[in-house]
C-alpha cells in the first residue's frame, strides 16, 4: 500500500510539475551598472540563457534581474559550462573623455563581485562562476 501510494504521488508530481526546457532553477541574478557618463553606454551581459547579449546607448543606472535557464542538449554557450557552473558576466564602456563606471553582479540579494573603470581603460567589467 505504502508503494503504490508512493508511486500514485511521484506520478501526480510528474504531471502537475513536468520539466520544461523553459523552467527556471537557481539562483536570482542581478547585474548593475553606475556612474557616469549617464548615458551612451554599451552594456554586454551573460542572459538568462547563457547567451552574450550587447545593448548599445543605454541610460546609468542601469541593471537587469533574472533566474538562469536550465540548460538543455550537448553544446554548451558563454555561460552554462559542461561541470554544472554559470558564469554571470557584465561589461560597460564608454568613448567619452571622462569615464567613471562601476559594474556590479549579486546572486540572491548579495553583492558577490564588482569591477571599477579606470582612467586609461575606458570599461569595467565582472565576472562570478556559481554551481547550479
Amino acid at each position: 500500500m505504502k508503494r503504490l501510494t508512493a508511486v500514485i504521488l511521484l506520478s501526480l508530481c510528474m504531471v502537475i510539475l513536468p520539466c520544461c526546457e523553459n523552467c527556471p532553477f537557481g539562483g536570482e541574478i542581478k547585474y548593475e551598472v553606475t556612474g557616469a557618463p549617464p548615458n551612451g553606454i554599451t552594456v554586454r551581459f551573460i542572459n538568462e540563457w547563457g547567451n552574450l547579449d550587447e545593448f548599445s546607448t543605454v541610460d546609468l543606472p542601469w541593471s537587469k534581474t533574472f533566474r538562469v535557464r536550465q540548460h538543455i542538449g550537448e553544446e554548451y554557450n558563454d555561460g552554462h559550462h559542461s561541470d554544472g557552473t554559470f558564469t554571470a558576466y557584465v561589461s560597460a564602456a564608454s568613448t567619452a573623455r571622462l569615464v567613471n563606471l562601476t559594474v556590479s553582479i549579486y546572486i540572491d540579494g548579495k553583492l558577490v563581485q564588482t569591477g571599477t573603470s579606470t582612467e586609461r581603460y575606458k570599461s569595467a567589467e565582472a565576472y562570478y562562476k556559481i554551481r547550479l
